[in-house]
Order: C-alpha cells, then structure tokens, then sequence
C-alpha cells in the first residue's frame, strides 16, 4: 500500500482519503469504485464534518455502482465534442462516409445549442418534445423524416459515446422517435424539357461572349456533366465526384458501341451501370481538355485504367487559380515591404511575422506548381500534386489577406 501524506486523512479503514487542495479550504474526498477513481469535494472545511460527508458520498457511489448507475456524468456537450472530434477523424483520414458531414453539422448547429448545458443521463424524453419544438423555432418549418432521422442517429452517438466512456448507463438512454413527413422528391425534367435542354447546351457552352475562360471552361463541364448523368443515370455528387476512368468501360459488339461504368460508388451499393452511347462523346470532350491525358488516344488511356478523375473540375480551373495565387502573393509581399496599409496604419511586428509566416510556407508551393503548370503531357500523379499545391496555396494566401483586412493594414 502506497504511503500517504502526513497531511491526509482517513476514514471507513482507509478506503476513504481526505485531502486538502492548494488554493481551496474545504476537504476532497478520493476513493476507489470498481476499477475507477472517483475525487470529489465534501464541500466541508471542519474535518470532522467532511469525514461524514465523505462516508455519504461513498455510500452513495458505491449505491449508484451496485445498480448500473453511472459513476461519473459529463455535460452533453463535452461528449458531443468527443463525437465530433472523432468523425472528423474518419473523414480527414478517408474512411468516414459522406453523411458524417450531416452528423457534424446536426451536434454543432441543434444538439449543442439546446442539450449543451445538461448533464448527459439526465436527457428525458420532456426534453426531447422540448427540443423538437425549439428545432422547428430554429429551422422555421417542421423538419422532414430524413432530418429528423440525420438528427437522431447523432444524438445516438453521443449517447453511446456517454456510455462507452462510463458517464451514461445504457438504461438511460431515451428512445427517439421520428414524427416527421416524408421528403418530397424533387422535381425532374419532362422529355420536352431535356430534349430542349440538350439542343440548346452546345450553344450555350461555346458562347463566344463569356468573358472570362474559367466561365467558359465551366460551361462544356457543364454541357457534358449533363450529358453523362443523363444518360448513365449515375447521380451527381458523390457518385460522379468518384468516378475515375479506370471505371470507364467501352467495347463494341455486332457493330454497337456499348459503354458501362463499372463499380460505381456513392449512396447505394456499389454498381455497374450500362450507359447509353450519348454519354462517350461527352467523355471524349472531357478527356481533350484534361492536359495529362489529352496527348493520348482515348480508347488508349482508357486500357491504361487510370486512377485520374473521369469529371475533373480542376484541370480546367487550376491554371486560373494559380494565376489568382502568385498575384495575391505579389500584393502581400509587397504589403509587408512597404510597412504600411491601404489604411496608412503600421502593423505591428507580431501582426507582419503571422502573414510572412504564411508567405513562407506557401512560395514554395506555388514554384513547384509553376513548374508543373507549363509541363506538357502531365502524369495523373503530377496532375494531383498541382491540383493540391494551388488550391492549398491559394487557400492560405487568402487566409493571410482576411488576416491582413482585419488588423487593418
């Protein structure tokens, strides 16, 4: 048995210490429940009244430890951030799925604000009725079923979190219910409306007019974006997000041209779809303006099973954004060589090392993807890596630009 301090006291055989903090008065009890240490303040500066204290409050946890009560409790929302932190996890490390997102944004902007301050096993099912309530307040209608089920399986996982971490018996956990009305679906084009659609897209696209050429860029993604879905039935976002060439499938039979979309992936199971011909024109068109790969023949990078995206919005965006980058580097360099803001003011030098920080981390960066920028015949890999550069670096510089504004210089 370890030896205690001359300054601690005992009481129930030693199974229960009493102590004093440095900067507090009153005695702490500390002892032992299962394989826990529980401390907590008796409240009590006479010894003599703390030891009683403290022989109620070991009577009490042990009471609580003999019926499946939880022994310590926290407020919802430092387990909500234990959830929140660990979803963000999954997602930064590439296994989270895509609806954790939802779960996220459900603790941050309803859970949080309404349970925050409760104790996590006291959440009772008045309070729920409370907070279905206030959540309509908030949203300003009634929310639909998949809302409300996005928002229960996250309150879910906060309470199984509680309950992981010992803070929340699993009896206590309140069953959610789910009240609210079916989702409508959402409005779709007629046959007039698509066949109206697709004649008037190529003129739209190629519209000599637009200024500047990421809106043109923009608009034959567009064009052919549409072409694709419609006629592979594929969904947008995530489905098309994922999708590579390595999945594109073209083989001829009987004198046909057939196309397929192997293993496609997004809120179903994954699938092959077989597509109507419409959609290879589109590929095609796609596959002439993605520099890496515009060198070589179709039907040959396609045998190559690359891993490169088969909608790839940056290989028609990055050179304007790398362009938008070295110029707004340009302005804060020279911002910080002449010492003054627009404003006249002088920036402090804790202000001035915080953006040169930044400029620092980034100029590198934006060489590598010059480099890579003028290259011709660019691999996947390399693709990815001046996607990454530029959109990281621009991402920064214009952190150091907000920083900038708002210390006013």
């Amino acid at each position: 048995m370890a030896k205690l301090s001359p300054t601690t006291e005992t009481v129930l055989d030693g199974d229960v210490r009493l102590t004093r903090r440095g900067g507090s008065s009153a005695w702490q009890a500390a002892f032992k429940i299962g394989d826990r240490w529980v401390r907590v303040t008796t409240r009590c500066r006479q010894l003599t009244e703390a030891k009683a204290a403290a022989k109620d409050l070991y009577l009490e946890y042990k009471f609580k430890d003999k019926h499946d009560l939880p022994i310590v409790t926290k407020r919802f929302d430092a387990v909500a951030a234990l959830v929140v932190a660990d979803l963000r996890k999954q997602l930064e490390a590439g296994v989270g799925k895509k609806v954790f997102k939802d779960y996220i944004t459900a603790i941050e902007t309803y859970l949080i604000p309404f349970f925050g301050t409760k104790h996590v096993n006291n959440v009772s099912f008045t309070e729920l009725k409370e907070f279905a309530v206030w959540r309509a307040t908030k949203m300003k209608r009634e929310p639909k079923a998949s809302t409300i089920t996005t928002h229960n399986t996250a309150l879910n996982r906060v309470f199984e979190e509680a309950v992981n971490r010992g803070y929340m018996s699993k009896s206590k956990i309140p069953i959610l219910v789910n009240a609210g009305d079916d989702g409508e679906r959402r409005p779709d084009f007629d046959l007039d409306a698509y066949r109206s659609l697709v004649r008037k897209l190529p003129n739209w696209a190629k519209d000599d007019t637009v200024h500047t050429q990421k809106s043109r860029d923009m608009r034959m993604l567009l064009w052919d974006y549409v072409i694709v879905l419609a006629n592979s039935g594929i969904r947008h976002g995530t489905e098309a997000e994922n999708l590579r060439w390595r999945q594109v499938h073209v083989w001829e039979e009987k004198g046909r041209v057939y196309l397929e979309l192997q293993g496609v992936k997004g809120k179903t199971r994954v699938h092959n779809t077989i597509c109507r011909p419409s959609a290879i024109a589109a590929l095609r068109r796609i596959h002439a303006r993605t520099h890496s790969i515009a060198g070589t023949d179709f039907e040959v990078m396609l045998k190559q099973r690359l891993t490169l995206g088969a909608t790839p919005l940056y290989a028609v965006t990055v050179e304007e954004d790398l362009q938008e980058a070295v110029s707004l580097m340009g302005e804060l360099q020279a911002c910080l060589a002449g010492g003054l803001g627009s404003a006249g003011i002088t920036p402090s030098p804790e202000d001035m090392a915080a953006v040169r920080l930044i400029l620092v981390q980034v100029d590198q960066d934006l060489r590598m993807a010059d480099l890579l920028v003028h290259k011709k015949g660019r691999t996947p890999q390399e693709e990815l890596l001046l996607n990454a550069w530029t959109q990281g670096g621009l991402a920064m510089l214009k952190v150091a630009e907000a920083y900038r504004v708002e210390h006013g210089y």
